[in-house]
């Protein structure tokens, strides 16, 4: 919709090499969001001791769901 005029902006997170690719169809702005600014978090119950030992990054890797 967004690349047929049908929609006005995107109300999700776009990649610069994705909107790129659309570059001569839709006008594309600074970033919001800069480099480094972005913080993600887990949400999970207080009886997720998987979850919960999570220090770092790599820690993600061996819980399954």
């Amino acid at each position: 919709m967004l690349e047929n005029g049908q929609l006005l902006i995107s109300f999700d997170s776009y990649w610069q090499q994705d909107a790129l690719a659309i570059a001569s169809k839709v006008y594309i702005s600074d970033e919001v969001i800069r480099n480094g600014e972005y913080i993600a978090g887990i949400y999970t119950s207080p009886q997720n001791t998987k979850t919960l030992a999570v220090k770092v990054l790599s820690d993600l890797g061996g819980i399954n769901t």
